[in-house]
Order: structure tokens, then sequence, then C-alpha cells
């Protein structure tokens, strides 16, 4: 989690941003991921998605990821 962290601050290099979670079936891991890229990003946006079924299958429960948008 540490190293998205991480690879979340270096891609927004500071410049206005919209960032979006995934997760898969786990609400929790995904609020804790939102809080901690809050605190060291500051984006514009934020939004939490759930992960389709496809995925979901592939990957399983508690399963989350990351997106990084600017214009």
């Amino acid at each position: 989690v540490e190293r998205m962290v991480s690879l979340a601050e270096e891609t927004s290099n500071g410049k206005p941003s919209t960032l979006a979670v995934f997760h898969a079936e786990d609400q929790d891991i995904a609020n804790h991921f939102i809080a901690m890229l809050q605190d060291r990003i500051s984006p514009q946006e934020m939004h939490i998605w759930d992960l389709s079924p496809v995925i979901g299958t592939h990957t399983g429960p508690g399963t989350f990821g990351m997106s990084i948008f600017q214009l």
C-alpha cells in the first residue's frame, strides 16, 4: 500500500488530479487507502468504485487499485 501511495505522489507531482480507488468487496481497505492518499496528494476529486465481477472473479475479495487522472 505504501508503494502505491508513493507512486501516486510521484505521478501527481503536485498537479491537480482526480483519483479513483477500485476495490473488490472491501470498502474498509478502500476507505483507508483514500484517507492515506488524501493526506499525501490532496486530489481535487476522489471516487471509490467496485471492481467488475469479471476482474473480481480472477483476483478475489480484497483486491484494490487506483487510477490518477490529470488534465
